[in-house]
């Protein structure tokens, strides 16, 4: 009798090819596991329910070594004791609608946060910092504010939005033909300064085979010492896209590095005093009245390359600090110093970040980062440190793309990344479903699966060993407290199809062993147009040393499914198959 040993799951997941055509052992569904050091199929641990926070008071999750924190602009919420509450208060006091970025710096938070009334506000420890009112209005203009909204418009999937410096117009035109949208636009004059507005015409109505285009006209003066304020607002269907013009001069992203804190605005990466994060002007009054020069500034990363594509994060890379655009990524030299020694080093055009929030360093080497074409990182081409761009998702970025298509364009912005504290493993949060990358180099090991936690993350934290993530007002931990709690959560595998690699020759299927610890039920399929399993049986241990599970199905090829739902520990190491040739094999 002959058989087909699968010993090792070390490529995880492969969506690149035809799961008959996929290589053995590689996994067309990996649900709810990961792959071990020791390349076993492994089951996930469960999202434990840590704390419940107040409803719809609070936003955001981070922790630093003093503690875990989330954000709000309400002045006394109350909050579970094992959770830090600061309290992020804006002019004016509107509401806190979201957090875009935070990074600690000094052991307490920088926090960029946005708020109902359209305003970005940069926080150090709580405490709003006011540079960012001098800087805003001086960088904003109509083009910046025209920019900023069509970019936000564009979160919406039912339309795109360009605007044209030329004549100061937002396009809207529907994502597809025959649909109809609703629009309208106002602003919110600020007193004493012009009267601005915003007309809506629609220049295309939607046909079979038409989109609805409409334009929206930023009709007006521009008088920064007043009009920095005012609040811009389109309607799509109903839902409302602010923003103001100081909004659109205001950093959106914050990364720390090297004493100072980096800021994305436009096509400009700005940067803090050395040591001093709430310093962001080039010169300030000291004690005695006397103007002193600092080591903040900006530089104009448009101005190196021929587009002028709007900023969207930065990564420290190798010693350097990658700063990415949409379709575009600059290695920059910057100093805790002189900024005048900042230099460019290198520019990789047609790939960019579209979530600020993936861009994580992995491991020495990497950052990682989701782009629009799948997950992809920067690496170093060779001891010059040069980046190339490593293509590391490619095995699942069918997978990733299809489910960036089901999402909006604002939640796959949203999509996060961490990098689990205990095994290292790099997470993607996107949607209702987790990415998760092992890499363990020394044992050959480059393996994408996926968690489906049954919420979307919204947002990581990492607490020592412990990771927490967020989703509504409820935070979790992954494992538990101590690391080591399971649920019964469904871990799924299937196998790519095996064949013996004699896929011509038809095979007699007679058996079925299982090298695993843990539950686990066993189907099969010897139909590959079919996704329809038989059972085989269900095992706690091993079996070798038992019989093996007996079938009866003829085929070329076979496909194993191995499904586990109890709440305890669960891997499997190998499978065997065992088969007769029912031709004599060519």
């Amino acid at each position: 009798m002959a058989f087909v040993f699968v010993n090792a799951f070390k490529s995880g997941l492969d969506s690149r090819r035809s799961r008959i055509t996929a290589p053995q052992g590689s996994l067309s569904v990996g649900k709810n596991i990961h792959i071990n050091r020791g390349g076993e199929v492994e089951k996930r641990k469960a999202f434990v329910p840590f704390a419940t926070l107040p409803a719809d008071q609070t936003k955001g999750l981070w922790a630093t070594k003093n503690g875990i924190y989330v954000f709000g602009s309400a002045a006394s919420p109350t909050i579970p004791t094992s959770v830090r509450y600061q309290q992020l208060v804006a002019p004016g006091s509107p509401d806190l609608s979201e957090i875009l970025s935070v990074d600690t710096y000094n052991g307490v938070p920088y926090v960029v946060a946005k708020f109902s009334d359209g305003t970005v506000h940069h926080f150090y420890n709580g405490v709003r910092i006011t540079d960012w009112d001098t800087i805003a209005p001086a960088i904003s203009d109509i083009d910046t504010l025209g920019q900023s909204l069509a970019a936000l418009i564009s979160t919406d999937s039912a339309v795109d939005a360009t605007y044209d410096t030329a004549t100061n117009k937002i396009t809207v035109t529907a994502s597809l033909a025959h649909v109809v949208f609703a629009i309208s636009a106002s602003v919110s004059n600020v007193a004493g300064g012009s009267d601005n507005y915003a007309t809506v015409i629609i220049t295309q109505q939607a046909t079979a085979s038409h989109h609805q285009v409409a334009t929206v006209e930023l009709v007006g003066g521009y008088n920064p010492a007043f009009d920095a304020n005012e609040s811009w607002e389109v309607i799509i269907n109903g839902t409302p896209y602010r923003v103001t013009s100081s909004a659109s001069g205001t950093g959106t992203s914050a990364r720390t590095f090297r004493g100072k804190v980096y800021a994305t605005v436009q096509g400009t990466l700005y940067f803090s005093d050395v040591n001093n994060p709430t310093r962001w002007t080039t010169t300030f009054t000291n004690s005695v009245g006397k103007k002193e020069d600092t080591f903040a500034g900006f530089e104009s990363l448009s101005s190196q390359t021929g587009g002028a594509e709007t900023l969207v994060t930065t990564a420290p890379y190798q010693g350097f600090l990658a700063v990415f655009a949409r379709r575009s990524t600059q290695i920059w030299q910057v100093v805790a110093g002189d900024p005048s020694d900042n230099l460019p080093k290198q520019i990789l055009d047609n790939v960019g970040s579209i979530a600020p929030r993936s861009a994580m360093n992995f491991g020495e080497m990497d950052v990682f980062f989701l782009s629009d074409t799948g997950v992809r990182s920067l690496r170093a081409r060779d001891s010059s440190n040069s980046a190339v761009v490593f293509d590391v998702g490619t095995a699942v970025d069918p997978l990733v793309i299809d489910q960036m298509n089901s999402l909006t364009e604002a939640q796959a912005m949203r999509a996060c990344g961490v990098v689990e504290p205990r095994e290292g493993r790099y997470m993607l949060a996107l949607g209702d479903k987790v990415f998760v990358y092992s890499f363990f180099p020394a044992s050959s090991i480059s393996a994408w699966t996926t968690y489906e936690p049954g919420f979307t993350v919204e947002d990581w934290a990492v607490f020592g060993n412990q990771l927490l993530c967020r989703s509504g007002d409820e935070i979790y931990i992954y494992g538990g407290v101590s690391g080591g709690v399971y649920d019964n959560s469904l871990a799924e595998v299937e196998l790519s199809w095996l064949s013996a690699d004699r896929p011509g020759n038809k095979k007699k299927f007679k058996g079925i062993d299982i090298g695993c610890e843990g539950s686990w039920t066993i189907s099969y399929s010897t139909d590959p147009t079919s996704n329809s399993y038989a059972l085989a049986g269900s095992v706690e241990l091993s079996n070798f040393h038992l019989p093996n599970f007996r079938i009866g199905a003829s085929g070329t090829h076979i496909g194993l499914k191995f499904t586990s739902n109890d709440p305890t520990p669960a891997r499997i190491s190998s499978a065997v198959v065992h088969f007769d040739y029912t031709e004599p094999p060519s």
